[in-house]
This record gives C-alpha cells, structure tokens and sequence, in this order.
C-alpha cells in the first residue's frame, strides 16, 4: 500500500486545508516544530480509516472554537494496492460522508469503511471512538508519538493477522484439532495436577492427604497398644516394690543415724568456736608486742637523729654564706646593664624620628603625583559621563515596545497574505478590442488591449457599443474585503500607540532606537574603562589623595628640626643612610635588651638559691632544737623503762596461747568436722528420698490403674482393624489417579512438544526478517522471537550478556520495536496484505551511533514499503536517505496551521 495523495481540511489546527500533493514510494519525511501539525496529520490518517464517519466522540479532531454542528473535519485519501488505485473520502460531524472507490466499484457509508477494514485488516468498535484492540495491522505498522517501545499489546491485537500470515508461507499447516485436544488434556491434567508445579490437586490431592491422615492415625494406634501392654507390665513391679517398702520401712533406720551425726558435729562445732576466740586473743597480743618494739626502737633512733641534725644544719650555714655572695654580684651587674639599655633605647628614638621624616617628604611627593593622575581621569570620565546620559536621552525618545513591533508585523503580514487573497478572488477582465476603439473602466481611460482585476462592482463602457457592468462573487470578495479593512485598522492603532503614522517611519525609529541603544552600550563601555567603580569613586580617590597630602604635611611640620639639611640633590643618599642608621640602632638596643634579660636572669637565679640557702638553714635549726627538746622529755620521764617492762610481760602471755593454739588444731583435725557435716547431709538426704519415693510409687500405681481402665474401655484393637481397611481402599485409590495424573503429563508434554515444533517452524520466516533488520544494528546480535510473536531475550554476541526486551533500556525497547514491526511488515506483504508504515517523532531516545544504524534499517525497509515520517528534529535525519519536506509549507488554504512558537520580530521584518 503506498500513499499518493492526502488533503485535510478544518482538522484540528488546519483550519483551512493541508494538501499533500504527492507521496515518495519509499521513504517520506516531514518535518516542523512542536505543535506544527505532525501529530494532527497522523491522527488524520488514522481517522480517516480507523473511526466511523458518523461517531460523535471523536471531537479531538474539531479546531479550537469550533463545534460540531458548524464544522465538519474532511479527509480525503489517494492510494494504490497492488498498483490499483483506490481514493477514501471522508467528513465527519456536520456533514457526515464516507465514500470509497477501488477497481471501478463505488461504496458509500458503512459499506465503505467495511470494505476499507477487511483490506487493511482491522475491525471498528462497537460503540463510541475506535480502541487500539481495533486497529489490527495498522494499530501494529502506525506508531504513534511516545509508543515505539510498547510492542506486546499491539501485536496481540494484530496476532490473529500474523499468524494467518505465517501459515501463509509454509506448505502445511498443523490442524487446529491438535489445538483442541492439547486444550482439552490439559484441562483434564489441570483436575489432577497443577500446571505450573505439578503438584497434586482435586480428587487426588484430597486422597493423597486421606491416606497420609489414615497412616497417621494407624500409627498413633500402634503407639497407644504399645504403651498398654508397657504399662501392665510395669504395674506389677510397682506393686510388689510398694508391698516391700510399706513392710520395712526404710526411712525410720536412716533417721536414727541422720540424729547421730548431728550430735557428733555440734561437739566439733564447739571445739572450732575455742579455737577461732584463743586465736583472736593471740593476735591481739602479737600486736602489742610489735607496738611496744617499735616505740623502744623509736627512742635509739631519736638519739641516733640528733647528732645528724647538727650535721645538717652546719652545712645549710655555708650554702647560705655562699649564695648571699653571688647574690650581691649579679645585683651591680644589673645596675650597669640598666645604663646601657637606656643610651641604647635614646639612639633609636632619634634614629626613628629622622626616618619619619624621609618617609613623610617621599608620601608628599607620591601624594602631589597621584593628584594630577587623578584629576586627569576625573575630567576624561565625566566627559564620558555626559555622553551616556545624552545617549540615553535618545534612547528614551525612540522607544518602542518589542509587543508593539510584533503586533505590526503580523498585522502587515496579515494584510500582505489577504491581499494575495484577494487578488486570486478578484474577477479578471481580458480587453481585446479592435483598434481605435475606446473604453473606460469606471470612467477611467484603459487601453483596448489590457487584462484588468476588480474586486467590487465595476462599470466598462465601449464607445459606439455601451455598458457592460462586472459584478465579482459576493460573499468571499466581500469577507476578503471586511478583513482587509479590519486588519487596517488594527495596524494603524498599532502605529498610533508607537507615535508614527506609517510602517516606513516605524522602521526609522526603531532603527534610530538601535542605534542609539549601540552608542549608548559604546559610551557605557568607554566610561566603564576609565571609570570602573564610577566617577564619584574617583572624585573620592582624589579627595583621598589631598588628605593624604595634607596629612604628612601637618605630621612633618611636627616633627622636631634635623640635626642637618642635605641638599636635594643628596635627599636620596641621606635618606639611606639614616634607615640604616636605625636599622644599627635598634639592633644595638635589642643587644642591650638581651643582655639585660640574661643579667635579670642570673640575678633572679641567685636570688631564689639565697632564699632557698635560708629556708634550708631556718629548717634545719628547727628540727635540731625539736630533736634536742625530746630527747630531754624522754630521758626525765622514764617512759622508755616501763615500756620494757611490758614488752616482757605481753611476750610471756603470747606464747601460752600459742601452746593451746596447737592442742586444740590437733582435736579439730582428729574430729574432721566437714566430713561430719556431708554426712548430716547424706543421710537426711537419703531419709526424704526413700519418703518419697514411696509415696511417688503409690501416685504412680494409682495413674497406671487409671490409664489401663480407659485403654481398655477403648477398644484399641478393633479401631486399628478398621483403619486399616479403610487404607488399603485408599492406596488403591490412590494408585488409580496417579497413573492418570502421569499419563495425562506424558501426552501433554509430548503434544506440546510437537506444538513447540510446529510454531518455531511457522516462526522461521518473520525469525528470518527479524534478524536481517538486526544485524544492521547489532551485525552479531539475535533476538529471540517468543511464542506469542513479540521480541524475547537480546543477545549481542561475545563481551554482552544476554537480555530479556523488558530489561533493556527505553531506547533500545523503542529500536528494537520498530525493528519487530519493520518484520511483522515484510511477512505481512509476503502474504499479500497491505501495509504502510507511519512513525510519529520515533527514535528520539536514540544516540546519533544508534540513529544511524537505524536510518540504514529504515532505508532497507523502505525498498518493500513506503515509510511516513514525521519529526520536530530534522537534521537528526540528514542520513535517512529521503528528501525532507516542511509540513507548513504544503498548507495551501489561508489559514496556516497554528503554533506556539513565536520568532522575535524586528524592525528589519516588518
């Protein structure tokens, strides 16, 4: 199918008419920018085949303003199939038609579009606008703005075709009775088993969990019989124990010598208390036997103390002695250092004052020499300054506002086109009139042989013959005629609101405007570089300067008189020589500072080692007379004597007591009195366990005689008899449906197999379109085709991992797409179906290496079939091989289709 001829009339922004003269066989772009009709004209192409000439939902298509019941959408179609011509007209809403005509046969209304729809291969909607489960093969071959990558719901809706279409290009196809047995053993499995896992369901399931539930219970059975028969048996050994120990009684035995061993424990217990209180009173002795030792030892070492306190305090006298000497040397060292540092800080107070000096004369001079620059700039800025505001003066006198020139332009424009207009409406008079003859048109002398074009009513008068009166048709002369007079007046209030009364003089102006406006930028940009922060920043800088001057003229005049003026000539020289006169003075002064810091140092060392010197010698007299006074006390109290005395006492007492210390360990040991009290232990122990023991076995007798009488009571065995029964029904059962349920997988499996067979074989032809558009993009690439015909898994060859088409990115979904449709097309047209292929601004997630491979794919599949496309992007497409068309340029009508882009209008435009 290839496109020869398209016009569309009052759809959407084409209020007027879009013709398309003529379509290119293969490859066919158009390009415009945003909201310049792309889109519209795609949904023209769409509508004119895919909705019903009488749907009253579809008010997209209507211009904006407009209703349904003024306005009727018209497109009208030429194109050839299978080198037959066949034309579709078609007007909705207020004129509704449909007329098809194909072979020499003629159709009308519904008729007309059912013949379209069984050509193409699509159906309509029962009600309301067209659905995408509708379009069938257009909906698969015509992509819309954004849908590139969406491939699965399209070829659904198509399927039905596809596979028509495959089994078209085999030589045999499989019956569709093999189809409806494979349906029906799989419904037959799905009552036994579940496809997905092959698990067990329904009836077999159900017996699966019956016959687990009865091993189950035969178990627990078991269980329950086994534990009976435990139990008599172990009844009669709890009997006959019990018997015993009611007779013997063996807890009374052992509680006799459980109150034994307590005796024989609270005697050691005793024995261990005099220990612990004899060992007490032994430490207490020891303690004040070392106390009293260490007094009598106190007083040798107080006698001992004396003598070494003379000693010390002889030589913290010589230490003093000495200290207070260097003391009083370093003090007439730090008198005559003072000296130095003032004749040293003298010499620099005289030497800076004439540095100062050479300082503030060199500031004058430098402040003088900034002066004059200063001035200088100052006069050329405000010069400049001047110019700018004269500039801007102009600038304001020819203002004009940008919305002003816009509105004139178009209003010029508008007037251009409907005088164009006009003069194709006007009716045209041809004059051939024999020589000699005279006429006039409208009284006015015209030559006999001219052509002439009148727009209203217009009289020819022939001399010798008469009046002949020409009036041109009525309505759109006239409609042209009011817009005409109503575009005057809205350009000459335009001109009004700009102060000028003609287009000419608005061109001045805003040619006067510029301009100044450049002169102004001139000006703005010379006082910018003489004045960078602004002339009152420089008038500040040159008040600066003066105060500058000023200041070291008042602080010099300050200044003491020099010792000696030297000639100008020398300032230079002079001026050196006192700096470095300073430098040695203040390097003077900094040595007689460090001296002196050094001398303050030994001074102060000297001063701390005197006053240590005495504080030792204070100290040490103080101890010797503390020593000397108890030395006196001790020797006039006799304290010393009666401390002996006592120490011989407490001795004697201390070793009594250890004496009786050993005696009573040794009965201790003898007793062993841990040992006595684990057998307390032991035996209580031993009474409660054999207490209780007996009456546990009394519980558990009664328990026992409990349990059997209800096991009994049970019938155990019987039940176990049934449950078995019943089992062995259901392993029977259970044997039956699970060779049904393997039966039933095996044939599944094996038909779907061979189902699996038969589709890759019907798939070889559209595997084989598929990966010849591939390889121009991806020359080692394969795509997998699933079973229900859209794109599987991508792989790209070595170095590339494998991907399902979900997992790639949007623009290789969106390439891969239209590769996928590009095939469905050539199998299509191998089986006769018609197809065309219409791509709305595809691509545009592409990179220019992708894009242009794809362009080779498109201009490959542009050999077999005639490809539409549509861009806002043109130059994306130089490569594609086909010549590129803008859409503005092919509205013949005249209203040309709105957009929102809007181009600066300036005054060399109007």
């Amino acid at each position: 199918m290839k496109l020869t001829r398209l016009r569309v009339s009052q759809v959407r922004q084409f209020r007027g008419t879009l013709d398309v003269p003529d379509f290119d066989p293969g490859l066919n772009l158009f390009f415009g920018p945003n909201e310049a009709g792309k889109s519209t004209v795609v949904r023209a192409i769409r509508a004119a085949f895919l909705e019903r000439h009488r749907s009253l939902v579809i008010e997209d298509l209507l211009p904006r303003g407009e209703t349904a019941s003024t306005c009727s959408p018209t497109i009208e179609l030429q194109f050839d199939v299978g080198g037959q011509p066949h034309v579709l007209s078609k007007s909705f809403f207020h004129k509704k038609r449909c007329a098809y005509s194909a072979g020499g046969k003629q159709y009308d209304g519904e008729a007309a579009e059912d013949a379209v729809a069984a050509m193409l291969g699509f159906s309509f909607a029962g009600k309301g606008a067209s659905k995408a489960s509708n379009w069938g093969i257009p909906g698969l071959l015509w992509v819309q703005q954004g849908d590139g990558q969406s491939v699965a719901d399209p070829v659904g809706y198509a399927r039905d075709h596809l596979r028509t279409a495959l089994e078209s290009t085999v030589s045999t196809v499989a019956s569709t009775a093999g189809d409806d047995v494979l349906t029906r053993l799989r419904a037959e499995r799905g009552l036994l088993l579940t496809p997905e896992t092959g698990k067990a369901r329904g009836q077999y399931a159900e017996t699966i969990s019956k016959l687990e539930t009865a091993d189950e219970q035969i178990e627990v059975l078991d269980d329950q019989i086994a534990t009976y028969q435990s139990n008599v048996d172990r009844l009669a050994s709890l009997r006959a124990a019990h018997a015993s120990d009611s007779t013997k009684k063996p807890w009374e035995a052992l509680g006799v010598q459980h109150e034994a061993a307590k005796a024989a424990l609270a005697a050691a217990r005793q024995l261990a208390q005099r220990l612990k209180d004899i060992q007490e009173a032994e430490r207490t002795l020891a303690t004040t036997s070392e106390v009293l030792s260490q007094q009598l030892a106190g007083y040798a070492n107080q006698r001992a103390s004396g003598l070494q306190r003379e000693l010390d305090h002889q030589a913290a006298k010589a230490e003093m002695d000495a200290a207070q000497s260097a003391a009083a040397i370093w003090e007439r060292r730090r008198g005559q250092v003072a000296n130095e540092v003032e004749a040293a800080a003298r010499a620099v107070d005289s030497a800076e004052v004439e540095n100062q000096r050479a300082t503030l004369t060199q500031r004058l001079a430098d402040a003088a020499a900034q002066q004059q620059r200063l001035a200088r700039v100052v006069d050329q800025a405000a010069g400049q300054a001047e110019a700018v505001e004269r500039h801007k003066a102009e600038v304001a006198a020819n203002a004009v506002k940008e919305d002003d020139l816009k509105d004139l332009a178009k209003h010029v424009d508008e007037l251009r086109d409907l005088a164009a207009m006009q003069r194709a409406a006007a009716t045209t008079i041809n004059l051939a009139l024999m020589p000699d003859i005279k006429v006039t048109l409208n009284g006015r002398p015209v030559d006999g042989q001219s052509e002439h074009r009148v727009v209203a009513s217009t009289a020819i008068e022939i001399e010798g013959v008469g009046t002949i009166g020409v009036v041109p048709g009525a309505n759109a002369i006239n409609d042209l005629a009011g817009k005409i007079e109503k575009s005057q007046a809205l350009r000459d209030a335009v001109l009004r609101r700009i102060g000028v009364v003609s287009v000419e003089e608005a061109h001045a102006r805003a040619d006067r405007h510029r301009s100044a406006q450049a002169q102004l930028m001139t000006a703005i940009q010379v006082l910018k570089a003489s004045a960078p922060k602004g002339l009152d920043h420089l008038r500040t800088e040159l008040a600066s300067a003066q105060a500058i001057s000023d200041t070291a003229a008042h602080q010099l005049g300050a200044l003491p008189p020099a010792p000696e003026h030297a000639p100008d000539a020398a300032a230079s020289v002079a001026t050196n020589a006192r700096t470095i006169d300073l430098v040695a003075a203040r390097q003077a002064l900094q040595g007689a500072h460090a001296a002196q810091q050094e001398v303050n140092t030994r001074h102060s060392e000297a001063a701390q080692a005197l006053a240590r010197a005495q504080a030792k010698e204070q100290a040490a007299a103080t101890e010797l007379a503390r020593v000397r006074v108890a030395i006196g006390e001790a020797e006039r109290s006799g304290r010393e004597t009666a401390i002996q005395a006592d120490l011989a006492t407490t001795t004697a007492r201390l070793q009594e007591n250890r004496a009786a210390i050993a005696d009573l360990e040794s009965q201790l040991q003898t007793s062993q009195i841990d040992a006595l009290h684990l057998e307390v232990q032991r035996l209580k122990a031993s009474m409660d366990s054999a207490l209780q023991a007996f009456q546990q076995r009394a519980n558990q007798i009664s328990s026992i005689e409990g349990a059997l009488d209800q096991a009994g009571a049970q019938g155990l065995e019987e039940r176990r008899a049934k449950l078995l029964a019943e089992r062995d029904h259901l392993s029977r059962r259970h044997a039956e449906l699970q060779l049904r349920a393997q039966a039933l997988q095996l044939l599944v499996q094996r038909m779907e197999d061979k189902r699996q067979a038969l589709t890759r074989r019907l798939q070889a032809p559209l595997q084989r379109r598929l990966e010849h558009y591939l390889r121009l993009l991806f020359p080692n690439g394969r795509l997998a085709l699933q079973e229900d015909l859209t794109p599987g898994a991508l792989s790209r060859g070595l170095g590339h991992d494998d991907a399902e088409f979900e997992q790639l990115s949007f623009g290789a979904q969106e390439q891969l797409g239209l590769i996928s449709r590009l095939a469905y097309a050539d199998l299509l047209q191998e089986a006769g179906k018609p197809t065309l292929i219409i791509l709305d601004d595809a691509l545009v997630h592409s990179d220019h290496e992708r894009l242009d491979r794809m362009q080779r794919v498109l201009f490959d599949a542009a050999q077999r079939h005639q490809v539409l496309l549509f861009t806002c992007q043109p130059e994306r497409w130089t490569a594609l091989g086909a010549r590129p068309r803008e859409l503005r340029s092919l509205v013949t009508s005249s209203v040309a289709p709105t957009t929102r882009t809007t181009k600066k209008i300036t005054a060399e435009d109007l």
